[in-house]
This record gives C-alpha cells, structure tokens and sequence, in this order.
C-alpha cells in the first residue's frame, strides 16, 4: 500500500499557494480512503466465506458426529450472528460516501476503522471466555479424578493458571490486532482532530 498521505501538510500548502493551482485534497483523501476501505472490506469478505464454510462443518463434526448439542448448537448461534454482523458491515462500507465534507468524511472513516478494531477485540475475548468455559463444564472434569475436585484448592488452582494463561493469550493476540490496524487508526484520529480544530 501507498504511504499514507500527509492531508495537514496538503492543507497548508494549498492555502500558501494563492497563484499556483489548487491541490484537491478531496481527492487524496478520497483515493487513500477508497484503498483504506476497500481492504477492510477485502478481510471482512474472506472472513465471511471462511465463517459460511465453517457454519455445515460445525453442524457436522458437533452436531451430527459428536452429539454435542449445546456447545455445537452454541458455535452454530455464533456462527450464523457473524454472517449477518459481516454483512451488515460489508453494506456499510459499500455505501460509505465521500461526497461529503472532508471532516464528515473522515470522521466516518474513523468510526469505521476504530468499529473494525472492536470487532477482533470482541472476537479475541469472547472466544476465549467460552473455551474457558468449556475446560471448566466439560475438559477439567473428565482429566480429573472425583478425589482432586473434591478439594476447593484444586479448582482455585486450575481457574487461577487458566485464567493466567487466557489473559497472556488473549494480550497476544490484542497486540497483534494493535500493531496491524491500532498505528492506522490513532493517526486518522489525530487527523480528525486536527481539522475539527
């Protein structure tokens, strides 16, 4: 991808130049929007047909073959709310408009970006919560003897280091998700700020 284009500097320079032509900053902000969004829509995409692939092979392995009605029929519930969630996002950036002013604009492609985050945050935490909750219901039980969960220090223990090793994972993960979208996102928000000042 291009280097992100310096708007502010754009902004100076064509109100010091009175005799030279103007530079349309409408346009490198609508060019550099357009590419912003159009991968934001590419990774939504695929994340929508890898979700719509995944969906009959849950019914499947979960339902069918394993029997698992609860935990497959929860993955499915899940499933099938991100196949709306994806399109409902994928809808609104396809009707995402620049013919607005350049602060509207922005603006809306802030909310965009910063929303587009909160979804991996979500996704992070939330899967996590839920394998937590499965090794607690179902995977401690079964690799433990009735002796060892019998004693309160055994389950303290085992929540304590689960939860632990879910918050390092999950940090992980988050930073990941931060050093890909979060350096993009702060600087569109200082650019919103500096053209609302």
């Amino acid at each position: 991808m291009a280097k992100d284009i310096d708007i502010i500097a754009l902004w100076d320079k064509g109100k010091q130049l009175d005799s030279s032509p103007e530079i349309d900053i409408d346009k490198a902000i609508s060019s550099k929007s357009k590419g912003t969004l159009y991968w934001i829509k590419l990774i939504l995409t695929i994340e929508f047909w890898i979700n719509t692939i995944a969906l009959p092979l849950f019914v499947y392995f979960l339902i069918i073959q394993d029997k698992d009605y609860i935990w497959g029929g929860l993955a499915v519930f899940i499933t099938i709310l991100y196949l709306f969630y994806y399109q409902f996002l994928i809808g609104q950036i396809k009707g995402f408009s620049l013919e607005e002013d350049v602060r509207t604009s922005l603006k809306k492609l802030y909310g965009y970006l910063k929303f587009f985050l909160l979804h991996y945050k979500v996704v992070i935490w939330v899967s996590l919560a839920i394998g937590l909750l499965k090794g607690f219901i179902e995977d401690v039980p079964q690799q433990s003897t009735p002796e060892q969960m019998a004693k309160p220090m055994f389950w303290i223990v085992t929540i304590a280091v689960s939860i632990f090793l879910a918050s390092i994972v999950g940090a992980v993960m988050h930073l990941m998700v931060h050093l890909i979208y979060g350096r993009k996102i702060k600087r569109l928000k200082k650019l919103v700020k500096e053209f609302s000042n």
